[in-house]
């Protein structure tokens, strides 16, 4: 960039040349000055990258007061301490909260090579799509049951809701769900006082509200979400001696949830809930709640160590210290885990670097390309119109699948590739195939749970008039 700075001032408007937009600043400048208060020149305007987040700089003299208020302060659990040596220059550290360890319930690390190609259904031969949907078909899937419950807690705010009368829906449709969730907790024998009830992707906590309702006073609460959201359920919660409730900001690829405050320290066991998991958060959360149950062993460790760790006659060194090690002192931190209820959805943004259990797709026969194309073709099971899932026998609705999938057709190349329309499936295949493909990618979720001492089901948990994700995952500790 330069500058024109002119030398009879005023002038209208602020004489700094925008090399990128190739033209003046627009904006007026300030008086008796050539410049605007963002281009006038200054000795310390000295732009550095924010520590916390690089996509963003901002001034060297602000930075101290920046990193106060900075969104990206929580993002990854970081602390922030600095002291000042000189009037210009901050000394910057960056300290981890005891519970983040980058990526420590990411499954396979080492093959996220896959995710990183786009791939598009609509450059896949017709014929090789064909066997790949063969092949879903011939899976041996579990049955799964339709249990709808209730809660009388949840029922009286649906009861409240009702006669205020409102003509949006989407709030009954969403306590809807959480009734049958909660009241599936109940029904399992998970909703015990003494616990502590941890909710991943917990958004407002609105279901975490209502489970604490639904407890009780004698137990904790755990929300945790990587993004800052509005009107938390969080301010109906008193904090007393014998009940908690701590919020955290933290990804749950990077969460060690042994290491929180509220679970370390008061050493309930921990019952895991969440409505709606999105995608590959479901994976994690299962990954993050089996870690659980034992000690991480890399975790607050330097770079230099984790270094020293991935030379072969360190880590042979290693298993030879652990094997010697009483089994007592490897389970000293293990977190008791009751059960697990888990509402997932969006199958189509799973990835494989990130998915639970890729061993069973492997057993199975599937690469990681064909992972992704069935991960892309779950969203079948949801992307249809409204009139085909509420009056699929109706010609008139029929009829207004046929244009949506003609819309569809004309669409340019740019469109989503989970949305195509194939001239050669009808919707109605289309959703059956969607659907097996998500029950499927749970049915790898399950078995992983199995292979961790749990007793795993899925169930319905609402008709999918309510919601078209309407399949819970249930897992218990065995004992």
């Amino acid at each position: 960039m330069s500058d024109k700075p002119v030398s009879t001032p005023p002038h209208s408007r602020c004489q700094f040349y925008l090399e990128k937009k190739k033209r003046q600043c627009r904006m007026e400048p300030l008086p008796q000055q050539t410049f605007c208060a963002q281009h006038v020149p200054q000795l310390d305007n000295e732009r550095v990258p924010c520590p916390l987040d690089p996509n963003h700089s901002v001034f060297k003299r602000s930075l101290k007061k920046h990193l106060k208020k900075c969104n990206a302060r929580n993002r990854n659990g970081h602390n922030v301490t600095f002291s000042s040596f000189c009037k210009f220059n901050l000394f910057i550290e960056l300290k981890c909260e005891v519970y983040i360890d980058q990526n420590i319930n990411v499954v396979s690390k080492e093959e996220e090579e896959h995710d990183q190609a786009k791939i598009s259904l609509r450059d896949i031969p017709r014929e090789k799509l064909l066997n790949l949907i063969q092949r879903v078909e011939s899976v041996e899937l579990e049955e799964i049951k339709e249990c709808v419950y209730d809660h009388p807690v949840v029922r009286k705010e649906i009861e409240r809701c009702t006669s205020i009368s409102r003509e949006d829906s989407g709030p009954m449709r969403h306590l809807e769900q959480q009734a049958s969730l909660i009241g599936t907790i109940k029904k399992h024998d998970l909703l015990k006082p003494h616990s502590c009830f941890v909710e991943l992707g917990a958004g407002r906590g609105k279901l975490l509200h209502f489970v604490r309702l639904a407890s009780g006073d004698c137990s904790d609460f755990l929300a945790v979400d990587k993004d800052n959201t509005r009107l938390k359920f969080d301010r109906f919660h008193k904090n007393t001696e014998d009940s908690q409730l701590e919020r955290i900001k933290a990804d749950i690829a990077n969460l060690v949830l042994e290491n929180v405050p509220i679970i370390s320290t008061r050493k309930k066991p921990i019952v895991v809930v969440g409505k709606h998991v999105c995608g590959q958060a479901t994976d994690l959360s299962l990954a993050c709640t089996i870690n659980a149950m034992v000690k991480h062993k890399s975790f607050n460790k330097s770079m230099s160590e984790r270094n020293h760790e991935q030379d072969p006659k360190s880590k042979r060194q290693k298993l030879e210290t652990e094997t010697d090690a009483p089994k007592e002192k490897q389970k000293e931190f293990a977190v008791g885990v009751r059960g697990i209820v888990l509402a997932p959805c969006c199958h189509q943004v799973c990835k494989w670097s990130r998915y639970c259990n890729p061993e069973y797709f492997r057993s199975l026969g599937f690469t990681p390309f064909e992972f992704r194309c069935i991960s892309l073709m779950s969203s079948w099971a949801v992307c249809g119109t409204r009139s085909s899932k509420e009056h699929e026998s109706d010609e008139h609705d029929q009829q207004s699948c046929s244009q949506s999938a003609q819309i569809l057709d004309s669409k340019d190349e740019q469109e989503t590739s989970s949305h195509v329309k194939k001239s050669w499936l009808s919707q109605k295949e289309m959703e059956l195939i969607g659907f097996r493909c998500k029950r499927l990618i749970d049915m790898g979720r399950l078995i992983y749970l199995r292979q961790h001492g749990f007793e795993a089901w899925m169930q319905f948990y609402v008709p999918k008039s309510i919601s078209p994700e309407n399949v819970v995952i249930v897992a218990k500790k065995l004992e």
